[in-house]
């Protein structure tokens, strides 16, 4: 938008004005780039399913070659070994692709045994990071550019215009139907089902990710670790976030002066192969049972020093503990904070519920993740240096994209069509010409249709171009 290039001063808003005169026709050479050799891109054409990854010592340098990697899966069923080359990787090629299951892999010394100290990694898909000017669009205070929402926003008014609706037959009454997925063996406070998110063994293993992190980064937008108050803290949107397995506290107990890199190296011990469900709560409705009463932290007042020494504890390293008062206060002071003056803790409270219960004359937002596991006993980590489980990328097979077919005589339909997308297919393959066609109906919508094209060749080559068609 204009505000972008108004408001911003930094490198990346030249840059972005320099890519703005390109397509306006300008043209810009740096001869260093003309004469330089060409990049290796930075994301190559998978022509097949391979696995890469390292190993390292107990120093985290590369072990010598000869070391053998065993990987192996389940479904299918699939066993092979490959060997270390002299920077200690490795190679897998060729894999059975799967669609939501994962690979374990083991290293082996040239002995054929286990490795006592060290680490085997995985390479893992990054995705490019989303550009700002398309994260946050600045919007100039005096007009709103964005025609393509405005036209869409009309649309749907149109649409939904009971004026608009030519009713033949019978017309039938809304029917709601409300549903409950239910996470067996839960210790969800609330009652079974009673969450505002639920995703059970299916939803997590299609998440096709390892650890807690990751799948709390997948399933829930607006999950962050930020510091506030020197304090690493775990947010959805604005809530403090306080996580349970299997109705206890995670075993999350950093040391002094803990960082952000730290807690978030902590959630990403946990591995997720033997969750079968995770349930959150964030609604005032579904936190009741998770907080102590409102009149109790909403009518409390503490003192400048209370709180500075409850942060003091916490960043020093002392815990929630409800035998003894927290944070090392006066109990006469403020005795209900004894068991959580905030927030309930479970058995076995660590660091997440300490920084829930930090003293604050603030009225506090909370959200709370009950998890449950496949054998009840809680939380794992997977500490076996010799030893890594890889759930890759599921595997996306093209969709068909919903397009009507109008072979019905003209006036037969009772709904306007004001679809904002008319067309999608993700695999056109185009002849010994480069060349393909396709074909599709449009809207109701008299006007111009912008389309937009976007491929790539086998060597990995992208190219894209937009053109507009008018409808009569």
């Amino acid at each position: 938008s204009p505000g972008y290039y108004i408001n911003r001063t930094d490198k990346q808003a030249w840059q972005t004005l320099d890519n703005l005169m390109l397509t306006q026709g300008w043209t810009g050479y740096d001869w260093q780039d003309v004469f330089a050799p060409a990049k290796q891109p930075k994301f190559e054409a998978e022509k097949d399913f391979k696995i890469t990854g390292r190993v390292t010592n107990l120093f985290n340098k590369p072990v010598k070659s000869g070391f053998s990697v065993l990987i192996s899966s389940q479904k299918p069923t699939f066993t092979t070994t490959t060997y270390t080359d002299e920077d200690g990787r490795y190679l897998f090629k060729k894999l059975p692709t799967i669609d939501s299951g994962s690979f374990f892999l083991q290293a082996k010394n040239a002995k054929g045994k286990s490795m006592t100290f060290g680490n085997v990694s995985v390479d893992k898909f990054k995705a490019p990071a989303v550009p700002e000017t398309l994260r946050d669009p600045i919007l100039p205070w005096y007009v709103n550019s964005d025609t393509t929402q405005i036209n869409y926003v009309k649309r749907t008014a149109e649409r939904n215009n009971e004026k608009n609706i030519k009713l033949n037959g019978i017309v039938l009454k809304e029917v709601k139907i409300k549903s409950k997925k239910i996470i067996k063996d839960s210790f969800n406070r609330n009652g079974p089902g009673n969450a505002d998110l639920s995703f059970d063994e299916q939803d997590i293993k299609e998440s096709a990710v390892l650890n807690l992190y990751q799948l709390l980064k997948q399933k829930l937008p607006g999950l962050k670790i930020v510091e506030e108050h020197r304090m690493p803290t775990l947010k959805l949107n604005n809530a403090i976030v306080v996580i349970h397995i299997d109705g206890g506290g995670l075993d999350i107990f950093m040391g002094a002066n803990p960082t952000v890199e730290e807690l978030e190296d902590e959630l990403s011990q946990y591995q997720i192969a033997t969750f079968k469900g995770m349930e959150v709560y964030y609604s005032e409705k579904n936190m009741v049972n998770y907080l102590e009463p409102r009149n109790w932290w909403i009518d409390a007042h503490f003192t400048g020093e209370q709180i500075a020494a409850s942060e003091a504890a916490l960043i020093g390293g002392k815990w929630f503990d409800d035998e003894q008062h927290p944070w090392g206060l006066d109990p006469t002071a403020i005795d209900r904070i004894a068991k959580g003056w905030v927030y309930k803790v479970g058995y076995k409270p660590g660091y997440l519920e300490s920084r829930a219960n930090i003293l604050t004359n603030k009225t506090p937002d909370f959200a709370s993740i009950d998890i449950t596991t496949k054998n009840g006993n809680g939380w794992f980590k997977n500490k076996a240096p010799s030893a890594v489980t890889y759930r890759p990328l599921p595997v996306m097979y093209p969709q068909q994209f919903y397009s009507p077919k109008y072979n019905v005589a003209p006036g037969a339909t009772t709904l306007l069509d004001y679809r904002s997308t008319l067309y999608w297919v993700p695999n056109i393959v185009t002849d010994q010409n480069g060349k393909a066609k396709v074909s599709f109906y449009t809207s109701d919508i008299m006007g111009k249709y912008t389309i937009k094209i976007a491929g790539i060749d086998a060597s990995g080559g992208i190219g894209d171009g937009t053109f507009k068609v008018k409808s009569k």
